[in-house]
């Protein structure tokens, strides 16, 4: 009976830390890094010890404290956890709490990608695409990419999407391009939202229709999507999709301008 209460407690914070995982990088769920903080938090309280990494890495219901969550994330790396692993690469990345060391990133990136983590691929594939820590390699980077997307990571189907719009990696196909930015929309991803928006507005494998692009665009700018922002001064400005306001269109540019974006920085002065 012990062991029944043990093992559904187990369960329980497994549970709160695969959820906080979702919310935090929007796998099939809507990114929410509120609700993943919340669930992370859930998770530490009842002694998930990756998750307390998280929540001392965040500074998340406690004490910001990097040695102390970096020191976890090694232990439960070293007993095979992916998350911790993703973690430690992460923190490599971007020099939180350790020496920035692009090529040790990748080398965690790798050891989570090949134990099946789709964070760790996702991660990996941003690694390719950029040439951070190694040679670049679009072709590599959609190959990891592709592991994440279909696995429902909104992000990875938004790299996707731009990789068969520009035909970099794979072979350029914009119907494909449009299908994995709405992929990425239904789980409320900002940049799936402007890409399929921006597909309506060019013409990229559908055919061209401002109103589409003008909702997709409304949706995306209120969130605070620049790009979006100073392509809806664009439709304001020359009534594309909606009656023509110079209004409307000098306050989208000041917004995408105010984010410090130069084409509207230019159009606001």
């Amino acid at each position: 009976m012990a062991e029944n209460k043990k093992a559904r407690a187990e369960a329980i914070k497994g549970k709160l830390r695969s959820e906080a995982i979702a919310h935090f990088y929007g796998i099939n769920v809507a990114k929410d890094r509120a609700r993943a903080k919340k669930l992370c938090i859930e998770a530490a309280q009842l002694g998930d010890e990756v998750a307390i990494a998280q929540c001392s890495y965040q500074g998340w219901g406690m004490e910001r404290n990097l040695e102390k969550a970096l020191g976890i994330c090694r232990k439960c790396a070293a007993e095979g956890d992916c998350t911790a692993v993703v973690m430690l690469g992460r923190a490599y990345l971007y020099g939180s709490g350790v020496a920035k060391n692009h090529k040790k990133a990748v080398g965690w990136f790798r050891k989570a990608a090949h134990r099946g983590d789709l964070v760790g691929t996702f991660n990996l594939g941003i690694c390719y695409d950029a040439g951070i820590g190694v040679v670049k390699d679009h072709g590599k980077a959609a190959q990891c990419f592709r592991k994440a997307a279909d696995a429902g990571n909104s992000s990875a189907q938004v790299m996707l999407g731009l990789y068969c719009m520009k035909g970099r990696g794979v072979e350029r196909d914009l119907k494909r391009s449009i299908s994995w930015y709405q992929r990425a929309s239904v789980l409320e991803n900002i940049d799936g939202i402007f890409g399929v928006a921006f597909a309506y507005d060019e013409g990229l494998g559908v055919e061209k229709d401002a109103k589409k692009a003008l909702k997709g665009y409304l949706e995306a700018a209120e969130r605070g999507h620049v790009g979006a922002q100073f392509n809806l001064g664009v439709l304001y400005e020359n009534g594309m999709g909606v009656e023509k306001s110079s209004k409307e269109a000098e306050k989208w540019y000041a917004r995408a301008a105010d984010q410090g974006y130069i084409k509207a920085q230019l159009k606001a002065s």
